[in-house]
């Protein structure tokens, strides 16, 4: 099984979108890790 490393930003309307769309997909397909993006 893959794993998909989905890192987010917090404010991000993108983020929403991408979490909505890419959830359905990990579903079938992979496992989905979530990580709040930090800045360096």
């Amino acid at each position: 099984m893959a794993i998909i490393d989905f890192y987010w930003d917090v404010g991000s309307t993108n983020t929403y979108f991408a979490q909505h769309l890419i959830r359905p997909i990990a579903e079938r397909h992979a496992e989905l890790v979530m990580r709040p993006f930090q800045w360096p």
